[in-house]
């Protein structure tokens, strides 16, 4: 279950970095993802995520977040899994003081956990190639 969590994670934030990334007008996105991608791209879905802007993702908010993304069609793909293992059995393994919510600090220490476990050869970066080894 956790390889499972990790796997979601890091595939969300390989999914989620070029698209902030073309936002800031950068090319030569979706080759690799760097840490500080990654951890945009974790903040940017805990946002919008966090429908009530209470700081935290309750397992309704992760669920109707992954409601709203699979109707805009935006979690198929690498992100999909990421989206539906926030709103599904792993969101126990992310919110790990129990509480039936998500904080940021909990979304950002799974975001990274998933992307060190990723970065096989340790560069600081996650290519595809490192992404799909990890699944």
């Amino acid at each position: 279950m956790k390889k499972i969590m990790i796997c979601a994670v890091a595939a969300l934030a390989v999914a989620s970095a070029p698209a902030s990334a073309q936002k800031a007008g950068r090319s030569n996105v979706g080759a690799e993802v760097t840490r500080a991608q990654a951890e945009t791209g974790v903040r940017s879905l805990f946002a919008r995520a966090d429908a009530n802007r209470d700081g935290f993702v309750s397992r309704t908010e992760a669920e109707a977040a992954r409601s709203a993304l699979l109707g805009r069609g935006q979690a198929r793909g690498l992100g999909g899994g990421a989206v539906a293992a926030l709103a599904g059995v792993q969101f126990n393994e992310v919110d790990t003081n129990r509480d039936g919510r998500i904080s940021l600090s909990e979304a950002r220490l799974a975001g990274s956990s998933a992307f060190a476990r990723a970065d096989a050869n340790r560069d600081g970066r996650v290519s595809r190639e490192e992404l799909k080894r990890t699944r």
